[in-house]
């Protein structure tokens, strides 16, 4: 079972109670606003990073389903990632459309995907080696096969989390949806099964 995906386009959204923290022996899930200061100290665990990164299309509703008033730009955001590229030394991969680049330090590498069927780009910073992975989910089974602990700072429903709790591997995951990490502590904190 593919598990359910944050979208501010198109797809399911869930009625959950929202929730600031959830933790479970995999991992921790909070609420961090990417636009309020650096990554939190939880994020120093971490031996490689992977976000899915919002479109500017789905911007505006992700800020809305996350209580803010309007005013914040995908500029702001976007200068908000390029500020953890360029100050966290660790692999970094990226997914995003190609609108994205104009906003990036120039990626180590970039490589086409799909991500729920849709193309997307991966972008790879501080990594020696290039995935060549048909979709986004193969490319975090090849993360979670080389790496201990992912770090994702715009989780949404957790699905990276999700794969490396599945091979066993640790997560440490934020987004500044509190019904996000609601969803997470609902579906994969309290499944025994992860």
């Amino acid at each position: 079972m593919t598990p359910a995906y944050h979208t501010a386009l198109k797809g399911e959204r869930f009625a959950v109670a929202p929730r600031k923290r959830v933790e479970s022996p995999a991992g921790v899930a909070f609420v961090n606003d990417l636009l309020c200061g650096p990554l939190p100290d939880e994020y120093a665990a971490c031996d490689v990073f992977y976000a899915d990164l919002p479109w500017p299309a789905g911007f505006a509703e992700f800020e809305r389903r996350a209580g803010l008033a309007p005013g914040r730009s995908y500029g702001e955001f976007m200068a908000a990632v390029s500020r953890i590229i360029n100050t966290v030394p660790r692999p970094i991969l990226l997914t995003a459309g190609k609108l994205a680049l104009r906003h990036l330090p120039k990626p180590a590498a970039i490589v086409s995907s799909k991500l729920n069927g849709a193309a997307c780009l991966v972008m790879t910073y501080h990594l020696g080696i290039v995935p060549d992975c048909a979709d986004t989910v193969a490319l975090l089974e090849w993360l979670a096969e080389r790496f201990q602990c992912i770090g994702d700072f715009c989780c949404g429903y957790g699905r990276a989390g999700r794969i490396f709790a599945k091979h066993g591997k640790r997560f440490v995951m934020s987004d500044y949806n509190s019904e996000c990490i609601g969803y997470i502590g609902e579906t994969l904190v309290s499944s025994p099964n992860h």
